[in-house]
């Protein structure tokens, strides 16, 4: 199923009262992810900020996921914000399903760090989850951001530490909505930090 037929851009006054909402400036009606990613090769560049969308399923975050894999490459840092339960690892199955990966996905809320390498994998991942971090001085013991340049990082609870440990190349807010769908927006930064 086509992740774009089931995500909707929602207006700015839809999102939810009790989150910080980043805002949505000249958002087009219908946006379609490849071509606002630039495709590899080229220089990250701050092109958008894509329109609030409405993810309705665990399958469409997934399809989500499967889509955006097709556009990242090496030594992106993808940050991934969100209550629990709202979908990341979900998100993160999905980006590792597009790039070849055949077996479940679990959170690495235990181990910090599950890694993907080839042949699993059409580019190696690290899969991180920072909730169980209680310091910065921990995240640097891992030694992600000195071995970013060969692989993709996903970061699940990246907001715990922001932007001041690494800038990321991509960022995704996730917000749970009572129907049970939810809000997803994407951004992407020309300034990230990259080896």
């Amino acid at each position: 199923m086509d992740w774009a037929i089931h995500a909707q851009q929602v207006e700015q006054d839809a999102a939810p009262d009790n989150v910080s909402s980043p805002p949505v400036e000249n958002c087009a009606r219908t946006a379609v992810l490849s071509t606002c990613i630039p495709r590899q090769g080229r220089e990250p560049q701050l092109l958008w900020h894509y329109p609030k969308m409405i993810i309705a399923t665990d399958a469409d975050m997934r399809a989500f996921g499967q889509k955006l894999a097709q556009e990242l490459q090496r030594s992106d840092w993808v940050a991934i914000n969100g209550p629990l339960g709202a979908g990341k690892t979900v998100l993160c199955a999905g980006i590792l399903a597009g790039l070849g990966f055949e077996g479940e996905v679990a959170s690495p809320s235990y181990a910090i760090v599950h890694s993907y390498e080839s042949p699993e994998v059409s580019i190696a991942v690290a899969h991180v989850d920072l909730y169980r971090l209680e310091n910065a001085d921990e995240l640097d013991e891992l030694g992600l951001a000195d071995e970013r340049t060969d692989r993709i990082t996903l970061v699940e609870w990246a907001e715990r530490f922001g932007p001041a440990y690494v800038v990321p190349s991509h960022t995704i807010d996730i917000w749970p909505q009572a129907d049970g769908t939810r809000i997803l927006t994407l951004k992407m930064d020309k300034n990230d930090t990259r080896n």
